[in-house]
């Protein structure tokens, strides 16, 4: 007896060594598998939801993986662009992923049309094919008048035009026989709205089992115990006619896992197992993962039931895997974890401000034990009013907007019920062999920025042996050579160079002795990204302003809404004081746009359509008129010369390759700009018949690069933006204090790169302004562990 009960304690002991092994085997598998999948996702915050035209969108940005949360540097570059209605690109900027230089601004044309416009941010490997990993941000702007656009919104109700469709989701992906299971529905119309219904579930005996109604979002839900014999079918009333949604069929060789909720809100998960499989000492294993980490496993046999230990979890999205004894998966559950783990909090010395005063704003983010956690943040401050109610980020880790239509809601701020709704709903998430080859997109962003070209001669023929030097004032010492092939092309690579930088190249043929020849510029192809319906969405509520915001901020105080660009001319008979190179000024009749007329808030394509005799016509730029009767295209546009150099005008995302040039140019670094519109443009041969744009640059810029050196032609390429420094106000100061023109800024604070980490909190000052107002602080960001941020406060102003 002492000897088989040894056996007994021998076998029993190495049967439960080998599930162990197995255990920690299949969890580490699954756990390699799941980051595999891990994508960059996109995210971005601006300083407010609502803005007037001529203002700047203030906006961060975030790349993390789709999977741990984390901020990754898996992309090059980052492209933010804000388009409007039918998707056209208003503006556009090149974002440093991989350096995380993400933080940055969009300004708005003072002359752009009141309405909603999307803020977007994408990777290549986003606008090719994986959008869902994209973001796209509603913003309102307000016109320079206040002015505001209508909408309709359609509210999602019942119409003839086609049947609904139900889709049904098994909780743990299948329905057990015998046994009570839940069952999740989403309701939609025939164009995929969500639909607000009651409906009945009946069996093959036209017995009704289970009643469900669907909520605003098309979720319900229904319980029932299935019986193998019989077949079930789901019914709704729908205008009358009565339809049929036929459930799910049995597989009898199918697990579940489901969710039993105890008193006190712990939570139980429950096993169960087809007839098929089932046996009373039958091995599975149980998996808890949260983001990319393994936070729970368990094994078991049969039917059995284990409790949740959720401060084992961080917030957000756990996903539980039933796996057989040969790693198969069976069945999988998702559920949320609402635990505060980390927190940020905000901290002002009082909630009421006078006018111009200072405030001191302390920021922290501690975990559970209140030690500080690093975190990068983006904070801004700014006029309630010009802040959307419910304009949370989203916090779920996982894509599930494509399921529920044009809804704001996100997981953090929906009740217990619908929250678990869409964990059912949450399926298939464990996709082997879906990995993302990170290197393969990067090495086709490596070559984006590469300036490329043809070299012609004087006959209009390819400059072929030539050899081409490019050099740039950059700070880097950029200087590279190449030779051009047969067909007069060149590609010089270099990877990378801010916004608005420039170049020149010179030519010299095989004896050193320079050319003379024209080059023609590729110009940089940009990923084309065209928005999902799903993912361009609108505010719930359309904005509304009211008298006292009305006077306070929009009547007489946008930038560029009364005082537009006036044309300095210079009369032969009196001598007037400039603030520009007057040697460089080709014509006395000419307008001039000088250097303190330039506008960083502005680019420089907006600033230009304001000058006197100059408009847009079918999105190309006219001066003066039209020369013949046909359609404008790019061949009605002005000539454009900047430093003297023919710039070359290929079609960019703004569609007139004149304004796309233009933009390209950083308005500092312009002297002034001289606008031909009489005979003089002739000079300039048939093109300048349609007038002349001839930009200086500064000072600086000129001395750098000597235009009259033969074979040396300059350019200003499209590049990286930096970092712009958000303009506050100092109101220590006395001088500045006491100045009386009306402070009516409706941001007065923004910062989208604050870190945390340290014992000591964030510390940030700015000023209040003239308004009276109710202030909102909003911060969001992400944690170096992949927790979201997102809190607010309110202050007020007397």
């Amino acid at each position: 007896m002492l000897f088989c009960l040894c056996f007994v304690i021998t076998f029993l002991a190495n049967s439960q060594d080998r599930e162990q092994d197995f255990l920690d085997s299949v969890s580490g598998k699954l756990i390699t598998e799941i980051r595999k999948q891990g994508r960059p996702k996109a995210l971005i915050e601006t300083d407010k939801s609502i803005f007037k035209a001529g203002e700047n969108i203030w906006f961060r940005s975030f790349l993390i993986n789709s999977i741990s949360q984390k901020v990754t540097r898996q992309s090059k570059y980052l492209f933010v662009d804000l388009v409007d209605e039918k998707d056209s690109v208003v503006s556009f900027v090149l974002l440093d992923a991989a350096r995380q230089q993400l933080n940055s601004k969009i300004s708005l044309p003072t002359t752009i049309s009141p309405g909603y416009y999307w803020l977007r941010a994408y990777t290549r490997q986003m606008a090719e094919g994986d959008s869902n990993h994209a973001v796209v941000k509603p913003i309102y702007v307000v016109g320079a008048n206040g002015r505001v656009a209508t909408r309709n919104f359609a509210t999602h109700i019942a119409t003839p035009n086609g049947d609904p469709v139900i889709q049904f989701y098994p909780e743990g992906g299948s329905i057990i026989t015998g046994a009570n299971s839940t069952v999740a529905v989403l309701v939609k119309d025939a164009q995929g709205n969500p639909i607000a219904t009651d409906g009945v579930v009946k069996d093959s005996r036209d017995t009704v089992v289970a009643r469900f109604t669907s909520n605003n979002l098309g979720l319900g839900k229904f319980s029932f115990t299935p019986s193998y014999l019989r077949k079930y079918k789901a019914s709704l009333n729908w205008n009358g006619k009565q339809l049929t949604y036929p459930l799910p069929p049995f597989n009898f060789f199918a697990a579940q896992i489901a969710i039993l909720k105890q008193a006190g809100g712990s939570k139980t998960l429950r096993v169960l197992l087809e007839d098929s499989i089932y046996k009373k000492n039958v091995v599975t294993y149980l998996i808890g993962v949260s983001k990319d980490s393994l936070c729970y496993v368990a094994i078991g046999h049969g039917q059995y039931e284990v409790s949740i230990p959720e401060q084992k979890f961080p917030e957000g999205i756990a996903t539980f895997y039933l796996l057989d004894n040969r790693g198969k998966l069976l069945s999988e559950r998702s559920i949320y974890i609402n635990e505060h783990n980390v927190l940020a909090t905000p901290t002002l010395v009082k909630n009421v401000f006078s006018k111009r005063e200072k405030v001191a704003l302390n920021i922290s983010v501690t975990d559970a034990n209140q030690q500080p956690v690093p975190a990068l943040l983006s904070v801004a401050v700014t006029d309630s009013a010009f802040a959307v109610a419910g304009d949370e980020p989203i916090t779920d880790p996982l894509s599930i907007s494509n399921k529920i239509y044009n809804t704001s809601n996100t997981l953090k701020y929906m009740n217990d019920e619908d929250r678990d709704l869409m964990m059912v709903l949450i399926n298939n998430t464990y996709l082997k062999g879906a990995s993302y080859n990170a290197k393969q997109v990067y090495n086709y962003d490596d070559s984006l920025l590469f300036i490329k070209g043809r070299a012609i001669d004087s006959k209009g023929s390819p400059a072929s042996n030539k050899i081409l030097s490019l050099i740039s004032n950059d700070g880097k010492a950029t200087f590279l050579m190449d030779t051009t092939d047969n067909a007069g092309k060149f590609i010089f690579p270099i990877y990378d160079y801010s916004d608005s930088t420039e170049f020149a190249i010179h030519a010299r043929n095989m004896n050193s002795g320079t050319e003379d020849i024209r080059i023609e510029r590729e110009s940089l192809t940009f990923p084309r990204f065209k928005t999902p319906v799903a993912l361009k969405q609108y505010f719930a509520v359309s904005p509304v302003f009211t008298t006292k915001y009305r006077n306070a901020y929009l009547d007489t105080t946008l930038p560029g809404a009364k005082d537009f660009l006036s044309p300095v001319t210079v009369r032969t008979n009196k001598k007037k004081d400039v603030s520009y190179n007057e040697a460089l000024r080709v014509s006395p009749t000419s307008v001039i746009i000088a250097a303190d007329q330039l506008d960083e808030r502005r680019t420089v394509g907006d600033i230009i359509q304001n000058a006197s005799g100059v408009r847009m016509l079918n999105r190309f730029l006219v001066i003066g008129g039209l020369t013949s009767l046909r359609t404008p295209d790019a061949t009605s546009e002005p000539l454009l010369l900047i430093d003297g150099v023919q710039t070359s005008t290929a079609p960019g995302l703004n569609e007139s390759p004149v304004i796309a040039a233009l933009n390209s140019i950083n308005p500092k670094d312009i002297d002034f700009i001289e606008i031909l519109k009489g005979p003089e443009g002739s000079n300039y041969g048939m093109r300048g018949g349609n007038g002349v744009i001839l930009v200086n640059m500064g000072h600086n810029r000129r001395d750098d690069f000597r235009r009259n050196v033969n074979g040396l032609q300059t350019f200003f390429a499209k590049g990286i933006s930096k970092p712009s420094p958000f303009p506050l106000i100092n109101y220590d100061r006395k001088e500045v204090k006491s100045i009386p023109q009306f402070d009516n800024r409706s941001t007065i604070y923004w910062n989208g790169s604050v870190l945390t980490g340290t014992q000591e909190p964030a510390s940030l000052s700015f000023f209040t302004s003239d308004v009276p107002t109710t202030y909102k602080v909003t911060i969001t960001g992400v944690t170096v562990y992949g927790d979201r941020i997102y809190q607010t406060l309110t202050f007020y102003n007397r």
